[in-house]
């Protein structure tokens, strides 16, 4: 085996060389650093540069797109505009007078004037017409007086160098032909508005015209309720039942009641014309004699206490009796006057039991007259005919009316207070006063205290509401009405009461002087007015 050589001997590095070759390799890589270096500073700015130059481009793409969508935009509403707009000629003045509009002269009322003003504006605001060109038409149709009116106006404006607009000829104009008088003359009226003669239709266009000048805030049930306080009584009485706080609804239903009511009576009147003489039963007027007052001497036979009744025979429907004498008239054309009412307390002519100022009775017919009743058995009933009237219940007589007036039996309510607007100034129908009533209905309350029974008698309640009804109801110029009203209304309502003393106070007065409060107190009785308390009954029931 060949022997091994030796290795080549190490070259001996000196210590110098080594760090001049440590130097150079250290140069070598910091230079080939700050080449990467350099390297990836150009890279950065290079991707800078292209995000920059992206959202650049994005940017302008979305203004562009934004440009092209106003763009479209624009044409579309330009192509709408020519397609569906007013075209400007039809601002000139000849196409307005295509409307016909009326000029105005001066020489009208400030109802007329004011219709007048609101055509303009319909005119005007249908066609989108500026203010400009509604000063430059209206002064246009301004002929004759108006014409001077506004000539004069516009000159004085002119010199105080006043801006004539639109508005400022809309005030000069109200305040001209439409001034405040006028307008609050208006508003007294609407608070004072009542149905009257008018028909419900009629009645509720007039109050809708009306309703624009109130100067207080309302809303609809406020509305509602003065609707149905200028009702007429008939209606009101069926239509405040039913508390509707609707107005269209209220005035259809006001519009429904008038038109059955209407129907109802044509029905009621027709048998009346076309009854005839025939024998059948279909041709017999079902009208019964009317009432006749009896005389003293035929009252009783002998003692006994059982009522004598006549009947009598059927007479025609268009005869006339007096059921005060029995002539060929109405009562209340009577030439006997008062001499048909007899007083069962001392048997003379003139007056009745309640008004009758003897103390002592004479005579077997007076002691008769006076025993009282019996309240267990049969109890003796006037000598009286029955008055019947068609759709009504029998009448009582004035003899049973004097026996309660005699007792002294009433209801009485004491104190009764609300606020009313009734008078005769203007201030009182507009702001209103404290009212105070006093009542006292006469009738038997025998049974009732016999029974303890509430439908034997008549409820506080039910005259209270009588009370406040026409209390805070239409308007009345004087307490006299007011008092009428009450007393005729409660006569109707409760066929139990024969007579009612109504006492209506204002406590709050202007007058020179101390003073309390003033008033009225009347007295009513059934006898007074039987044949209208019975027809407002009739038609109470027939509605």
């Amino acid at each position: 085996m060949a022997p091994r050589l030796p290795p080549p001997p190490t070259p001996k590095i000196e210590p110098s060389d080594l760090n001049r070759m440590l130097e150079s390799v250290l140069q070598a890589l910091q230079q080939q650093n700050a080449a990467l270096v350099h390297q990836n500073t150009i890279t950065l700015q290079n991707l800078e540069a292209a995000r920059v130059s992206a959202e650049n481009a994005r940017v302008s793409s979305e203004n562009t797109k934004r440009q092209f969508m106003e763009v479209l935009t624009s044409g579309r509403a330009t192509l709408g505009a020519s397609s569906f707009a007013i075209p400007v000629q039809e601002w000139s003045l000849e196409s307005f007078l295509q409307h016909h509009p009326a000029r105005f002269t001066g020489k009208c009322s400030p109802d007329e004037a004011d219709h007048w003003f609101r055509d303009m504006e319909r005119i005007y605001e249908a066609k989108g017409c500026p203010d400009e060109r509604k000063l430059a038409y209206t002064q246009y149709l301004l002929t004759g007086e108006a014409g001077h009116w506004w000539s004069s106006m516009k000159m004085i404006l002119e010199r105080s160098k006043t801006p004539i607009t639109w508005e400022l000829f809309r005030v000069k104009f109200y305040t001209e032909y439409f001034p405040n008088s006028v307008r609050f003359a208006k508003e007294v009226e609407f608070l004072e508005l009542v149905q009257g003669n008018r028909s419900v239709s009629e009645y509720a266009d007039r109050f809708k015209h009306l309703l624009r000048f109130n100067t207080m805030a309302v809303d609809e049930e406020w509305q509602c309720r003065k609707f149905e306080n200028g009702l007429r009584s008939d209606i009101k009485l069926l239509v405040k039942r039913l508390r509707i706080r609707e107005f269209p609804a209220l005035v259809e239903m006001a519009r429904d009641l008038e038109k059955t009511k209407r129907e109802s009576e044509g029905q009621q009147s027709q048998p009346a014309r076309s009854g005839g003489s025939s024998g059948s039963r279909g041709g017999l007027s079902t009208r019964k004699a009317p009432y006749t007052r009896p005389s003293l001497s035929s009252g009783f036979r002998g003692s006994s206490s059982q009522p004598l009744v006549q009947s009598g025979p059927t007479r025609p429907s268009g005869t006339v009796r007096c059921f005060g004498c029995g002539g060929p008239h109405y009562r209340n054309n009577c030439p006997m006057g008062s001499v048909a009412r007899k007083c069962f307390k001392c048997v003379k002519e003139g007056h009745i039991a309640a008004e009758c100022t003897s103390t002592a009775e004479s005579g077997p017919q007076a002691q008769r007259t006076r025993l009282p009743p019996p309240r267990g058995g049969g109890r003796p009933q006037a000598v009286d005919k029955v008055y019947a009237m068609t759709g009504s219940e029998a009448v009582s007589s004035a003899k049973m009316e004097s026996d309660a007036l005699a007792c002294g039996d009433k209801l009485v309510l004491r104190g009764l207070s609300f606020h009313g607007f009734h008078g005769a100034k203007p201030e009182e129908r507009k702001l209103g006063q404290k009212f105070v009533v006093d009542i006292d209905a006469w009738m038997d309350l025998a049974t009732a205290g016999k029974t303890d029974h509430l439908s034997d008698t008549v409820s506080y309640t039910a005259i209270y509401d009588i009370v406040k009804e026409v209390l805070e109801g239409s308007p009345h110029n004087l307490l006299e009405s007011v008092a009428q009203k009450i007393a005729i209304t409660t006569l109707t309502n409760h066929k139990e009461i024969f007579a009612v003393r109504v006492k209506v106070e204002k406590p709050h007065v202007a007058v020179q002087g101390p003073v309390d409060y003033l008033g009225v107190e009347i007295h009513r009785r059934r006898s007074d007015f039987p044949l209208a308390i019975n027809f407002f009954s009739i038609m109470s029931q027939s509605c």
